[in-house]
């Protein structure tokens, strides 16, 4: 997530769970655990759900001053 952030120049991205499936390894259910303790953390943040119109994926935004 951070990579595809830093490719658009922005501190946000739209990203779908098999993206990050393919990208961390993990399988569904542990990458959803995964996103949730971020967002628990406050490392991300859900800006807009998933939309069947644009298809572009969940839109997250990376807190990095968190880091």
């Amino acid at each position: 997530m951070i990579g595809l952030c830093r490719e658009s120049g922005t501190d946000y991205c739209y990203i779908k769970i098999p993206q990050l499936m393919e990208a961390s390894g993990l399988k569904e259910r542990q990458t959803q655990v995964v996103l949730r303790s971020l967002r628990e953390l406050e490392l991300i943040e859900k800006l807009a759900d998933y939309s069947n119109i644009d298809r572009l994926g969940t839109k997250y935004k990376i807190n990095f001053s968190a880091f």
